[in-house]
């Protein structure tokens, strides 16, 4: 059965991982806590930094950042 993950689970996830280890978690990182392969997760990724909810550097790891609004 295939899970569905929220963007607000993703946020969140990203959102967690900087707060507890004082840096933005990797591609890698956020697809292991979501559950979710690599290839969606980056699609993911690319489509929250589209709607302004995330920021990133393309190419440079670790860079994911959540937007404060």
């Amino acid at each position: 059965m295939k899970r569905l993950v929220s963007d607000e689970q993703i946020v969140g996830s990203i959102a967690r991982y900087i707060g507890e280890h004082g840096y933005s978690p990797s591609v890698r990182d956020v697809s292991e806590a979501i559950g979710i392969s690599l290839a969606p997760t980056k699609r993911r990724l690319d489509m929250l930094r589209e709607m302004g909810v995330i920021t990133f550097k393309d190419g440079m790891a670790r860079t994911i950042r959540v937007v404060q609004r």
